[in-house]
C-alpha cells in the first residue's frame, strides 16, 4: 500500500493540489499513490475537506480547523485499518469484528455506520490528538438468570441427553497414519434408533436433513436465504428447526411415550448435525439409498448403519443450539464507556 503520511491539513491539501487528476475520468480523479492504484487510493476535495477515499470510501477526512474524521461505512476490514495506519501513523487494529485505532495511549473504536472525530492540536513539533466525536460502544451480554431459566425449560431433555451419553460412550484404540496408537472417547448412533427416529427417508426429507448440517451451526440457528438448499425450501428447513425445539421441550406430546419418542429424535438430529455437515449428509444419503434401493423389510439393512460422534462435542452443540435460539431472551444490549473495546462475540446471534 504505496500511500503517503499525512500530517496536517495543509499537509493533504499540498498532496491534493500537486497530484494530476487522471486523463478521460469524470467525475475527476486523483490517485493517491501509484497512478495504476488510483480506483483503490485516491483523494478529493469536498467544500473544503480533504477527503482520502479506499475504494468508494472516504475513510480519513480533514478538515481546515485541523477536525479528522476517521470512518470505514461498514467495511471493518484488514485494508481500511491499514489505510488509516498508513495515512495517520495510528497503529489500527481488529478486535471483536471493530475497528479499534490507538491514539496517544487510548484505544478507541471507529463505530460501524458512524465515524471518530478527532481534533489535531500541535504542541511544539509533535501534535496531539484529542477525540471530541464520541458514543458510547454498544454489545450484547449474557444474562445469566435468564440462561438459567431457559436451561430450566429444556431441563428434561438435557437429561435425558446426558444420560444417553453416559450409557452410550466407549473408549476405543485408533491408529494413526503413522502407526502410533491413541484413545478416543465416542458414542455410536445405530441405524435403527435412525429409521425409529425419522421414519422413511424420502427425499425431500434428506434434502431437509442436509441443509440443517451444514446450518445447525448459523449464527443465529436459522438458516437464511442465502444458505437455502436449491432442494429445500427455506419455510420447511426453518419448521424442521421450530420442531426440533418442540421435541426437546416436549411441546405436542400427550403422553410419555411420545414425550420419550420426541426427545430421542432430538438426541438424533443433533448427533447427526455434531458429526458435521459431510459426515451427517454421507448418514442421511446412506439412509435414503436404504429406502430407494431395497425392498421389503428394511430393518436388517439399517442395523448396519451407524456413525459415531464425540460426545463432548455433542454436549456443546445441544447447548448452543438452545442458548441460539433463545437470543433474544438471554441476551441484553449494554452500553460500554468510550475507549473500552467489548468483546463481541454474541453479535451474529440476534435476528437483523
Amino acid at each position: 500500500m504505496n500511500v503517503p503520511r499525512i500530517t496536517c491539513y495543509r499537509h493533504a491539501k499540498e498532496i491534493h493540489d500537486s497530484i494530476k487528476p487522471l486523463r478521460g475520468r469524470s467525475p475527476e480523479l486523483r490517485p493517491l499513490g501509484n497512478r495504476r492504484d488510483a480506483d483503490t487510493y485516491s483523494i478529493r476535495m469536498n467544500g473544503d475537506a480533504v477527503e482520502c477515499v479506499l475504494y468508494k470510501t472516504p475513510v480519513v477526512t480533514i478538515y481546515p480547523d485541523e477536525t479528522v474524521i476517521l470512518r470505514e461505512a461498514g467495511w471493518s476490514t484488514v485494508s481500511t485499518r491499514q489505510f488509516i495506519t498508513r495515512l495517520t501513523g495510528f497503529n489500527a487494529y481488529g478486535k471483536g469484528g471493530k475497528s479499534v485505532v490507538s491514539i496517544d495511549g487510548g484505544d478507541h473504536v471507529i463505530p460501524e455506520d458512524g465515524a471518530l472525530t478527532l481534533l489535531r492540536r500541535p504542541e511544539g513539533s509533535v501534535s496531539k490528538y484529542e477525540v471530541v466525536g464520541s458514543a458510547p460502544i454498544k454489545a450484547y451480554a449474557m444474562d445469566r438468570a435468564k440462561v438459567t431459566n431457559v436451561r430450566k425449560r429444556y431441563a428434561d431433555f438435557i437429561r435425558y441427553a446426558k444420560n444417553m451419553v453416559k450409557l452410550r460412550t466407549v473408549v476405543e484404540t485408533k491408529q494413526s497414519y503413522g502407526g502410533q496408537t491413541f484413545e478416543q472417547t465416542v458414542m455410536t448412533i445405530t441405524g435403527e434408533e435412525l429409521l425409529n427416529a425419522f421414519g422413511v427417508m424420502t427425499s425431500d426429507k434428506a434434502e431437509v436433513f442436509k441443509t440443517m448440517c451444514n446450518s445447525i451451526t448459523d449464527p443465529r440457528h436459522r438458516v437464511d436465504a442465502k444458505r437455502e438448499s436449491k432442494f429445500a425450501p427455506l419455510r420447511e428447513v426453518v419448521e424442521a428447526f421450530y420442531q426440533l425445539h418442540n421435541d426437546m421441550l416436549g411441546i405436542g406430546a400427550n403422553t410419555e411415550d411420545e414425550k420419550f419418542k420426541a426427545m430421542q429424535r432430538a438426541f438424533c438430529t443433533l448427533a447427526l448435525c455434531t458429526s458435521g455437515y459431510w459426515g451427517g449428509r454421507r448418514v442421511v444419503e446412506a439412509m435414503q439409498s436404504i429406502h430407494d434401493i431395497c425392498e421389503g423389510d428394511k430393518q436388517a439393512e439399517y442395523q448396519k448403519l451407524s456413525f459415531a460422534v464425540f460426545p463432548d462435542n455433542f454436549l456443546k452443540l445441544a447447548d448452543n443450539v438452545i442458548l441460539k435460539w433463545n437470543a433474544q431472551e438471554i441476551l441484553e444490549l449494554k452500553e460500554y464507556p468510550y475507549g473500552t473495546v467489548p468483546a463481541q462475540k454474541y453479535r451474529d446471534w440476534m435476528p437483523k
